[in-house]
């Protein structure tokens, strides 16, 4: 009223909003697909992870993320699988080699929320062994003869049964 004037200074605190992620585990079977989702937590409630066509979950393979979603499985230097991520859950499908026993180097998923700010996680899957067994076979007869026997295979678990279409061998 006065015609006095006045200042006022606003100072707003911004307050870093940061996602996290946290590792996952799975164990199968030798030549099983495996799954895993890396799981995510937004930083606040108001700035929510957003995983869509837009902003997908994506690999990150020697610290950059990527846009294939499918990357080489591997362990020690080798090829071991392939890893399958969907972009729109960040899951991860695990293709093992039907060869492969072990735990392969784990895959990094990156997920961002709606700042932009990004999280990663990694999802390590095991594979344990699945091992056939053999039944040795013996024959008696006198020298000249022909003789024959019959061995016999036990697939090392139901789940992964033997494959006929590949013919037995012999080992010395």
């Amino acid at each position: 009223e006065n015609g006095t004037s006045v200042t006022a200074k606003y100072t707003p605190t911004v307050t870093a909003v940061t996602p996290t992620g946290e590792d996952v585990t799975s164990t199968g079977k030798q030549g099983k697909v495996q799954t895993g989702t890396p799981k995510f937590t937004e930083g606040d409630e108001e700035v929510p992870l957003k995983v869509d066509a837009d902003q997908p979950a994506k690999f990150v393979v020697n610290g950059t993320a990527v846009e294939d979603t499918t990357i080489d499985t591997i362990k020690d230097g080798a090829k071991v699988g392939t890893y399958t991520l969907d972009p729109l859950t960040g899951e991860v499908t695990f293709t093992p080699n039907k060869d492969f026993v072990g735990t392969p180097d784990a895959a990094t998923v990156q997920v961002k929320d709606e700042n932009g700010t990004s999280a990663i996680a990694k999802y390590t899957p095991t594979v344990t062994a699945v091992t056939p067994t053999g039944e040795n076979a013996t024959s008696t007869d006198v020298q000249g003869k022909t003789q024959t026997a019959k061995t016999t295979f036990t697939e090392g678990d139901a789940e992964v049964p033997l494959d006929d279409s590949v013919p037995a061998t012999f080992e010395d």
